[in-house]
């Protein structure tokens, strides 16, 4: 189910999925990158750490824009093995977006590679 709302505020919603995503998603590399045996760990910890400070500005800015939106966002269900339903409230409607697991690895390989090559891919 789709909320009535201009396609800018459908746009904010999914980066502030994806950018929650990436976040977490760095977030447990960065425990995998502590504990592996790496020759210079401290250079890839302080990459990750770098792109986390990175995202988490991001997501203070976007959730500034939805909180003057007034827009919220639930926390993901697990609706089956291969999707995710996200529950958005925007004006006072409420709007449903799922995402197959398998497209948001693949959208989130692209935002990362983006993030961390500092380019616009394709």
């Amino acid at each position: 189910m789709k909320a009535p709302i201009p396609e800018s505020e459908e746009n904010l919603i999914v980066d502030y999925i994806y950018t929650n995503y990436l976040i977490q998603i760095l977030e447990s590399d960065y425990q995998s990158v502590c504990t592996l045996n790496f020759k210079i760990p401290e250079v890839y910890e302080s990459l990750i750490e770098a792109k986390l400070k990175e995202l988490r500005k991001q997501l203070i800015e976007i959730k500034r824009q939805m909180k003057d939106l007034k827009i919220k966002v639930a926390d993901p269900v697990r609706v089956n093995e291969e999707f995710f339903e996200y529950a958005y409230y925007p004006h006072g409607y409420e709007g449903k977006m799922r995402f197959w697991e398998a497209a948001m690895k693949y959208e989130g390989t692209r935002r990362l590679k983006e993030l961390f090559l500092n380019k616009e891919m394709d």
